[in-house]
């Protein structure tokens, strides 16, 4: 469902690249909900999709809709090269039955973020001894989880660097959520109010909205009265939809939040706990719209305070910011222009594509292979190979069959393969 969440909107972008660089694509749901929508939309970019897995659902105790289909059959027959599993709780269901139908596929786990990070910080933010006891448990299931992948697939370096604490021998690739260049260029005069974008069905969104509006938003109305809070997310919980005022407007789900982006003219990510990269914050960024968020928010993404984005963790200070940010034009244009450059040269699709070609090419999968044939010409076969290294993509495999050569050509290729993948 990539219009109504961050991690789900992160697997539709991947499986768009993973089609633009030409590998053929299998895309299979746990759940069936909205499926109508969704899986034509998935169709149509040529990805071959199933929703609404009985075994899996009926497991986790979900309402089960759709008619079963045979996991094990398009497993099977579909010889797949790699396949990769969204969220540690998935893999923990469907890792154990990969390696039974199909153990000779690469299975890549992608974290999207680590969720045992999130639940110790939500935990310990709450003083919670019960949920500090269960994040810790769940700790262990996840990090067994992680193990057993061939593969990792992490947001952000410092996601990469916490996993690999804990797992020493999977290697771990970082494949940054994908946020597509937007030409759309904002102008300080044309923009107004603040904006949220999350939905609740994610616990750190719901704590957010709640730590905003009742510790930091009356700090910003004594200075700004007339100042509206947009606040766009499915799934708003009672207790926060009882703050609604004229100045608080909960929009529930929209099917497109470019309106509220164009409108903006500061985002707010008051995140307290979380992990991994937030897509709130990389979203707001990719339009040239400010955004004010934690040391949370933030984490992960390398970005400088008063650069490109702008940074507080308490509730004077997150006040004080927005007030200053929503009168300076010259700070607000400056930031605005310098986290549309963030964007478009670390997190867009061009960008991510690159990441994606090696992460794949470090599991075998190729798409293209190049043969060369040599006897006596190491002279050549150092000159093609120097020529091959400053053109080809790293998704693109040399093979070197050497005819019995009596020169030295055997003993530098076994020196060159070290360093390179022949």
């Amino acid at each position: 469902m990539f219009d109504r969440a961050s991690g789900s909107l992160r697997c539709f972008q991947i499986l768009k690249s993973l089609i633009e660089l030409g590998y053929k694509v299998t895309f299979i749901s746990k759940y069936e909900r909205h499926f109508e929508r969704y899986v034509p939309i998935l169709q149509q970019l040529g990805v071959e999709t199933y929703a609404g897995d009985v075994n899996a659902l009926a497991k986790s105790n979900d309402l089960i809709i759709l008619p079963e289909f045979d996991l094990e059959k398009i497993v099977r027959d579909n010889f797949y090269k790699t396949i990769i599993i969204s969220f540690w709780d998935n893999a923990e269901y469907y890792l154990p039955l990969i390696r039974k139908y199909s153990p000779e596929s690469n299975v890549i786990v992608d974290t999207v973020d680590i969720v045992y990070l999130r639940k110790i910080r939500e935990a310990e933010l709450k003083k919670d001894q019960y949920l500090i006891k269960e994040a810790y448990e769940n700790k262990l299931r996840e990090i067994e989880v992680y193990k057993n992948s061939d593969s990792l697939w992490v947001v952000t370096d410092k996601d990469g660097e916490v996993i690999s604490e804990e797992v020493k021998n999977v290697p771990i690739s970082i494949i940054p959520n994908i946020h597509p260049k937007i030409k759309n260029s904002k102008i300080f005069e044309e923009t107004e109010n603040l904006l949220f974008i999350g939905n609740f069905w994610h616990q750190p969104n719901v704590d957010a909205i709640d730590y905003f509006l009742n510790e930091i938003f009356p700090l910003v109305q004594k200075q700004l009265p007339e100042i509206k809070i947009y606040i766009v997310g499915d799934n708003v919980p009672k207790h926060l939809l009882s703050l609604t005022t004229d100045n608080v407007i909960f929009t529930g789900f929209v099917q497109e939040t470019e309106p509220f982006l164009k409108m903006a003219r500061i985002s707010i990510a008051p995140l307290r706990y979380g992990a991994g990269m937030k897509g709130k914050v990389g979203e707001a960024l990719s339009w040239g719209l400010p955004v004010v968020t934690t040391s949370i928010g933030a984490e992960g993404m390398n970005l400088n305070h008063y650069e490109n984005v702008v940074i507080a963790d308490n509730p004077q200070l997150f006040a004080k910011e927005i007030i200053n940010i929503y009168d300076d034009k010259v700070l607000w244009n400056k930031i605005s222009k310098n986290a549309k450059i963030k964007v478009e040269q670390n997190w867009s699709p061009e960008r991510v594509e690159i990441n994606l070609r090696k992460a794949l090419a470090g599991m075998g999968n190729f798409v293209m292979s190049i043969i060369i044939v040599t006897y006596n010409a190491l002279e050549y076969t150092i000159q093609c190979l120097e020529s091959l290294d400053k053109s080809i993509s790293p998704d693109c495999e040399i093979i070197i069959i050497d005819n019995a050569s009596k020169d030295k050509t055997v003993e530098w290729l076994k020196k060159y393969a070290k360093k390179e993948k022949i």
